[in-house]
């Protein structure tokens, strides 16, 4: 895997690499960080985000870089979002389940 800043051609701000992994198939743990060493360097990516998925629709979590971790469910809350306090805070099964719905998606990066 290849992580690296380029630059986007039509505003020249930053692009940043996004991995993110399926869980609809299968019974795994998910983790607030990933590492991965290439060319004797780690490279970290940090859980920035969560798709969950139940009665046919999506909600999401979105984890800020301080950790404070956000709902959003465009049908129940609009263009709201409610804050649930912090990634430290919640256990494994409390990110894995949501709301009757479960983790489908994560999605990590690199600090921005």
């Amino acid at each position: 895997m290849k992580l690296r800043t380029r630059s986007c051609r039509t505003c020249v701000g930053p692009l940043h690499q996004v991995l993110i992994l399926d869980y609809s198939n299968y019974n795994i743990h998910t983790s607030n960080k990933l590492e991965f060493i290439k060319n004797d360097k780690v490279t970290t990516l940090y859980l920035r985000g969560i798709v969950y998925l139940g009665g046919f629709h999506f909600t999401s979590r979105i984890i800020r870089e301080d950790g404070q971790v956000w709902y959003h469910d465009g049908r129940e809350t609009g263009k709201t979002c409610i804050n649930e306090g912090y990634l430290s805070d919640m256990t494994y099964d409390q990110l894995r389940k949501c709301k009757g719905r479960t983790l489908t998606l994560a999605v990590y990066t690199q600090h921005i």
